[in-house]
């Protein structure tokens, strides 16, 4: 099973295309993660951290990230190179 996955990864049209999609999906969960750190520092210790507050890409960026991430990376994994004349 492992060196069918192996096998299967080198043979992928586009791999660089879908690397950057994956970093784009890693990207928006790094920031959900950042996101509820600083929302626990605000809570626990009473430091507001105003530099992204109210700014729609705070809000909405990570998770936006995360679904085209997601979607992008989904339909170049079922993309692979004919190697039949």
């Amino acid at each position: 099973m492992k060196n069918k996955i192996i096998t299967d990864s080198k043979k992928l049209k586009y791999p660089k295309v879908k690397a950057c999609f994956d970093a784009l999906t890693a990207l928006g969960g790094l920031l959900i993660v950042a996101k509820i750190v600083l929302f626990i520092l605000t809570k626990v210790t009473g430091i507001a951290f105003t530099f992204f507050s109210g700014s729609l890409l705070y809000s909405f960026g990570p998770l936006a990230f995360m679904i085209i991430g997601s979607i992008g990376s989904d339909i170049f994994k079922n993309k692979y190179t004919s190697n039949e004349p």
